[in-house]
């Protein structure tokens, strides 16, 4: 192989920038996962609760809310240590 081979291969390699771990970003994922999984579970139980016990079906609901709006601040919120 030539120098200018060589050259060439050098120039076109590609560069992998190396993006850092932020660990209050995976917690952000892992918690909102985690509450949407109890809104799902909620939710499908919901229909069956309304009707056999209107109060608990409403709070339901309102956990339901809770869960959606918590998720909501976790994604578009600032961080609370910076």
């Amino acid at each position: 192989m030539t120098d200018e081979a060589i050259q060439v291969r050098r120039d076109s390699a590609v560069r992998v920038s190396v993006v850092p771990y932020e660990p209050e970003v995976a917690l952000r994922i892992v918690v909102l996962l985690g509450l949407l999984g109890v809104a799902l579970v909620h939710l499908l139980d919901l229909p069956g609760t309304i009707t056999s016990s209107p109060v608990q079906g409403t709070l339901y609901l309102l956990l339901i809310a809770g869960c959606l709006v918590t998720d909501f601040l976790l994604l578009h919120g600032t961080s609370l240590t910076r």
